[in-house]
């Protein structure tokens, strides 16, 4: 059985750009089979999608959810690619570096995509 999920977060993130109504883009997804999930916190979440028989989530949510993650202490692995290219006139500064993972993690691979370099930290389970 294949899911689509749509997981917003409440209260709403700071920030959040998304536009429209709320309600309409809640019956646009789903009417395109998105079964959606609503939680207080994340760790509801996560028993929520536990339930439902999922053991792996992949967040790609930017840098607030990244971060809302980490500061649960809901992360086992973290991948963090750095790239010598400058997006814009200053660069965008990265909301996560390498002094930012604590001593819980410890790097397990390094590797190289041409320029760009990905470093593979997990935290023992």
């Amino acid at each position: 059985m294949k899911f689509r999920w749509w997981l917003p977060l409440y209260p709403p993130l700071p920030g959040r750009a998304e536009g429209g109504n709320p309600d309409h883009r809640r019956q646009l997804l789903s009417n395109a089979g998105v079964q959606i999930l609503e939680a207080p916190s994340l760790e509801n979440l996560l028993h929520i999608l536990a339930d439902s028989g999922m053991s792996e989530l992949l967040v790609e949510g930017g840098a607030f959810a990244a971060k809302s993650f980490l500061e649960a202490g809901l992360v086992d692995r973290i991948m963090l690619f750095e790239s010598p290219v400058v997006i814009g006139e200053a660069g965008i500064e990265t909301p996560l570096r390498h002094a930012d993972i604590t001593g819980d993690y410890a790097l397990v691979s390094e590797t190289a995509y041409g320029p760009d370099r990905c470093f593979d930290y997990e935290r023992p389970i």
